[in-house]
């Protein structure tokens, strides 16, 4: 991971994210993120930020994206910068909070996929949602939704996608993104059944699965 404390690093991520941005002038969104993997930077001055914030990495991560996001406010007022809350990071910081063209991808990816979220099962997911839906009102959700281990056996969590939209709309998550199978080449548990009941429900998580 790169080095979130180093004013230098968040110029030059600003400066590749505006080269990107004036080559895609239809652009309204870009997302910048930390590595996908474990492990931070544990220089004195990430050390200490971290450790203002209760030892949450996301104050870091998301100090830096701020910077990012004021350098590209400037020529780019209509984008909104997004940035993963992802392992390390899905716990909201104590105090930073995200700038208002900021906004946070929130990965379920240690939940217990056969509950719904907000079960007890998924308590410290439920409550990293309640607490990002606390300070900012540009939520989106990264779901999970089939057995990335084995695709071809039956996944029974159809019934909980219904109430886990609408748990994170009450928590005002502004977008979702359901992850389903890309790796059966259509062969996967129920997928004709599971694409077309996410897509029914991504527009409107009031109707009944069952139905």
């Amino acid at each position: 991971q790169l080095c979130l404390s180093n004013p230098e690093v968040a110029k030059a991520l600003a400066a590749q994210a505006a080269n990107w941005l004036r080559e895609n002038p239809n652009a309204r969104l870009i997302s910048i993120s930390q590595n996908d993997g474990f492990g931070f930077c544990e220089c004195a001055a990430c050390s200490q930020i971290v450790k203002s914030e209760d030892g949450r990495q996301s104050a870091i991560l998301l100090k830096c994206i701020n910077q990012v996001a004021e350098y590209l406010e400037k020529e780019f007022p209509d984008v909104i910068i997004e940035t993963l809350a992802y392992r390390d990071t899905r716990r909201p910081p104590l105090r930073t909070r995200p700038g208002k063209n900021v906004m946070i991808r929130l990965c379920s990816i240690e939940a217990d996929f056969g509950r719904s979220l907000d079960s007890a099962a998924n308590a410290n997911f439920k409550r990293d949602v309640e607490e990002w839906g606390a300070i900012t009102e540009r939520l989106m959700i990264w779901n999970y939704i089939v057995d990335y281990s084995n695709y071809l056996i039956p996944y029974p969590n159809l019934s909980n996608w219904a109430k886990d939209l609408r748990f994170l709309a009450k928590n005002h998550a502004w977008a979702v993104f359901l992850q389903g199978d890309d790796g059966s080449s259509g062969r996967g548990d129920f997928n004709q059944l599971r694409s077309w009941l996410a897509s029914r429900l991504l527009w409107n998580p009031e109707l009944e699965v069952e139905a």
